[in-house]
């Protein structure tokens, strides 16, 4: 009896999940079955956006995101300013720019957090996407 999409999904989010197999194998023990590249494509892509929902379900929650992202930014703002100061003499300038790396991600977590906080209703990962078959 043949599996339908929803059925394939989820026995290859099982199986990833399990470790039986990575997800780079996917594809090619779908296409070892001899299926449609069309139908292939879909259900990789869906089988990537449950594992990805799965897996955004289990972050950290939206306040300890932003104390994190702020911990970062402020790791990053002192690093900077002491390597512009001259704290650091030996570092040349142009390793000072990499003091900018921390204080970028720590806002982007930030405003990852607020987003996720203000967000009305719960939309999961590719929510936005239509539904394949």
């Amino acid at each position: 009896m043949e599996k339908t999409t929803s059925e394939l999904v989820q026995f290859f989010v099982d199986k990833v999940q399990r470790g039986e197999i990575t997800f780079d194998k996917v594809r090619p023990e779908l296409m070892s079955r001899g299926m449609a590249e069309d139908e292939i494509k879909i259900i990789v892509h869906r089988v990537d956006e449950e594992l990805q929902n799965q897996l955004l379900s289990g972050q950290k929650s939206s306040p300890q995101l932003i104390v994190v992202g702020i911990i970062i930014s402020a790791i990053g703002a002192i690093l900077t300013i002491a390597l512009h100061s001259g704290l650091f003499s030996s570092i040349r300038s142009y390793v000072a720019l990499f003091g900018y790396i921390p204080i970028v991600a720590g806002i982007a977590m930030i405003f990852v957090s607020l987003k996720r906080k203000n967000r009305n209703g719960a939309r999961t990962f590719g929510s936005r996407m239509q539904d394949e078959k």
